[in-house]
């Protein structure tokens, strides 16, 4: 259920992008995903996280920082 949210809101491709997201790549002060690998090189990027999607990271993730 959390993919199909963060995929809506996010605007993230799902193998390349969702799949393989680290949560190194979220910051959490600026609510951004940084997005290092995609299928083209303009899709190197910044995404904003909305209200919705920061809810779904820190239930899936919790306290954890790495991984």
């Amino acid at each position: 259920m959390y993919t199909m949210i963060l995929a809506r809101d996010t605007g993230m491709r799902n193998r390349r992008e969702l799949y393989q997201m680290r949560i190194e790549n979220l910051d959490w002060k600026n609510r951004t995903i940084f997005v290092p690998d995609s299928k083209t090189p303009d899709g190197r990027r910044v995404v904003p996280m909305s209200d919705q999607s920061t809810s779904c990271f820190a239930v899936a993730w919790g306290k954890k920082r790495e991984g």
